[in-house]
C-alpha cells in the first residue's frame, strides 16, 4: 500500500492540495482489503499466479504447480488458494484470445488481487468468497533489470478498460464456483466536519521543514545531510 510520502517527487504544495481535497470529500478511493494477496495473469488460455519474484521470473505458475505447493497454513489454506484459482481459470475461459492479450499481454502482466473470504481472513472477516482485483499495484518482471516492477497507471489504462468491460461476464462464469471474480469497489471519501485536523497536520509537516516546492526526496536528502 503506497502512501503520499512514498512518492519522492511529490512536493509539499502538491501534498497540501491533495490533503485539502481529501478534507473536502473530493477524492475517490478504494477500501484497504484484508485477505491473501496474490498476482494473477494468463497465457494462451492458461491461468497463472505469482506469490513472489521467483514465480514471476518463471513466467508464472499454473494450477498443477499450485497443487504441488506446500503451504505453511496447511491444507485448509491451500484449499482457499486452489478454489480461488480455479474460479479465476473459469473467468479466463470466458475470454477470447484477443481479450486475454489485451489484458495480460503474453502473460507478463500480473494483476494485484486479494483473496477474501471466511477462510482467508487476517484481521477483517468477510462473509463472501471473492477474488478482488485491485485498481493499482500491478506487476511485471523485467528480464533486463532482473526486477519485478510496478506497472504505471498510464500504461494500465487500456488494459483495465478491457477488464472493467468483462467483470459482469466474470461473475456469470464463476456463479457455480466457490469464489467470484470482482473489482475492488471505488468509493467517495467522506468530507471532514471541519479543517482542524488538516491544519494541525499541515502545521506539523511544515514545522518539520517540509514546505513550498520542496519534494519528499529533497526533504529526505536534507535530513540525511543534517544527521
Amino acid at each position: 500500500l503506497s502512501h503520499l510520502y512514498d512518492n519522492r517527487s511529490l512536493s509539499f504544495n502538491e501534498m497540501k492540495a491533495i490533503l485539502h481535497r481529501a478534507s473536502q470529500g473530493q477524492l475517490e478511493g478504494t477500501e484497504k482489503t484484508d485477505g491473501f494477496n496474490i498476482y494473477l495473469s494468463a497465457r494462451r488460455g492458461i491461468a497463472l499466479y505469482a506469490r513472489n519474484k521467483g514465480d514471476m521470473t518463471a513466467g508464472g505458475r499454473t494450477l498443477r504447480d499450485l497443487n504441488l505447493r506446500q503451504f505453511a497454513g496447511g491444507e485448509d489454506i491451500k484449499k482457499v488458494y486452489l478454489n480461488s484459482f480455479q474460479a479465476f481459470q473459469k473467468a479466463i475461459d470466458s475470454m477470447s484470445t484477443d481479450e486475454q492479450a489485451a489484458m495480460f499481454g503474453d502473460g507478463d502482466v500480473f494483476y494485484n488481487v486479494e483473496i477474501q473470504g471466511p477462510g482467508a481472513s487476517n484481521v477483517v472477516n468477510y462473509d463472501a468468497n471473492v477474488l478482488s482485483i485491485h485498481h493499482g499495484g500491478h506487476k511485471r518482471y523485467k528480464t533486463e533489470t532482473n526486477k519485478v516492477e510496478t506497472i504505471s497507471d498510464q500504461e494500465m489504462q487500456q488494459r483495465t478498460r478491457v477488464l472493467d468491460s468483462l467483470i459482469n461476464r466474470f461473475e456469470q462464469a464463476t456463479q457455480n464456483e466457490d469464489f467470484s471474480v470482482r473489482r475492488t469497489a471505488v468509493m467517495q471519501l467522506n468530507k471532514l466536519s471541519d479543517d482542524t485536523a488538516l491544519e494541525e497536520a499541515l502545521q506539523k509537516i511544515e514545522t518539520a521543514g517540509f514546505s513550498g516546492d520542496m519534494t519528499i526526496g529533497e526533504f529526505l536528502e536534507d535530513g540525511v545531510k543534517t544527521f
